[in-house]
């Protein structure tokens, strides 16, 4: 069953798909785990991994860093470009386009697309992991939230799971106040890239629903 969620008086599917693999019901604990090189501060491997759910994102390493970011993701979260690997490898200077074929075990969560991005991700994955769409209405209500022209898929997995009441606990937050070497704890973003992301608002937002505690933060 996909679950819905009621905001601002209108009741919506949180995914676009008829059929969803998600189940959230049984969900008491979760994680999200992000992209932050201060992950590698800290040993939360088998605090993550203690986790009902475990969310990441993009192209977010587990092998080889398992001890500071966990080993296993139920949910991984990816922005268009990272669903078909077509991210500039200018950018993220260690971006490799197949990685995500190498994934088992992981149900794929898209948030937003172009035509072709949607067609060439769902060529390559589709007989490999499960893959849902975010629903439309969902996002809308995500991206009005900041100035910029779309949330993060960072602040979407938080909005998710706080909309569907459950309190995540939330690693490698670093709303790229890092240095271009710890943006992304297992590769380096070129110093000359601006994000299309508006980061101290969703701090704020982030902030603010930590005040109110529906979420942990784990520094």
């Amino acid at each position: 069953m996909i679950p819905e969620v009621s905001i601002n008086n209108q009741s919506f599917p949180i995914f676009s798909n008829l059929n969803s693999n998600l189940d959230f019901i049984k969900v008491k604990t979760a994680a999200l785990v992000a992209s932050s090189g201060t992950l590698l501060d800290n040993n939360f491997g088998d605090e993550i991994d203690k986790h009902d759910l475990i969310i990441r994102f993009n192209a977010a390493r587990v092998k080889g860093y398992e001890k500071y970011v966990g080993s296993r993701t139920d949910i991984r979260i990816l922005n268009g470009h990272a669903f078909n690997g077509s991210t500039k490898k200018d950018i993220c200077l260690g971006h490799d386009p197949n990685f995500l074929t190498t994934l088992e075990n992981e149900t794929f969560l898209v948030k937003s697309y172009n035509v072709q991005e949607f067609i060439e991700g769902v060529m390559k994955y589709i007989n490999k992991n499960p893959i849902n769409f975010l629903h439309p209405n969902f996002l809308i209500y995500c991206n009005n939230l900041v100035s910029k022209p779309e949330a993060s898929a960072g602040l979407i997995g938080v909005l998710l799971l706080v909309t569907l009441g459950i309190k995540p606990d939330l690693y490698g937050y670093g709303f790229y106040s890092e240095s271009n070497d710890k943006v992304h704890y297992w590769e380096e973003v070129n110093s000359n890239w601006s994000t299309g992301h508006g980061f101290d608002e969703e701090k704020n937002i982030i902030d603010d629903l930590y005040k109110n505690n529906l979420l942990n933060i784990i520094k």
